[in-house]
């Protein structure tokens, strides 16, 4: 083998490596953007779809609003479960919301003969809750599911933060609601059974 044969061979096996720590370099700042939106998890995985819904959710709810500010202890909670986090802030609001459906003579047994977005649907025809607010619910739910169902699932400790606060949205709504009623429920014998 020749010296110029040699070069050649030499060239080619470092042509590739030689394009790509170019390339990684000139795109550096993209790169690391990219990176930065991934965050952690597995590409399409639903780790991401969570994080990326938190944050439409928070864009699209927080837009012009102070949001609520979350407590030491739930941040603590979210950093060390951030899946036991989503589940104890969703029981919050199913919580709230069983008081709104109380206060407001909505007959709730958590039964699939008076599913709870069925009763949430109520609250809102009634005027006690908005559209948006009712849509909020029903994304927090599909996200809270994804948490209880999906196995291997862990999201970021901000969007599980995020998440938290969109929920204390609705939780306030609905805990209010119930505060500044004056109407008494009406008493519903089957709720009571």
């Amino acid at each position: 083998m020749d010296s110029l044969t040699f070069i050649a061979e030499i060239t080619k096996s470092l042509a590739w490596p030689i394009v790509m720590t170019i390339g990684l370099f000139l795109f550096r700042p993209e790169i690391k953007h990219l990176l930065l939106r991934l965050r952690r998890g597995k590409i399409g995985a639903t780790e991401l779809e969570f994080e990326k819904e938190v944050e439409v959710l928070t864009e699209k709810n927080l837009e012009g609003k102070q949001p609520s500010r979350i407590t030491e202890r739930e941040k603590a909670i979210a950093a060390a479960d951030p899946n036991g986090a989503v589940i104890k802030t969703w029981l919050e609001i199913e919580h709230s919301a069983r008081k709104a459906f109380h206060k407001f003579g909505i007959a709730y047994t958590g039964t699939p003969h008076t599913p709870f977005l069925s009763c949430l649907k109520k609250l809102e025809n009634d005027g006690i809750i908005s559209f948006e607010e009712s849509m909020l619910v029903r994304e927090l739910q599909i996200l809270r599911n994804r948490a209880v169902h999906e196995r291997g699932f862990s999201p970021s400790v901000e969007s599980v933060e995020q998440y938290i606060e969109l929920s204390k949205i609705v939780i306030a709504k609905l805990e209010a609601a119930v505060a500044t009623s004056t109407a008494n429920p009406a008493v519903n014998t089957d709720a009571a059974r």
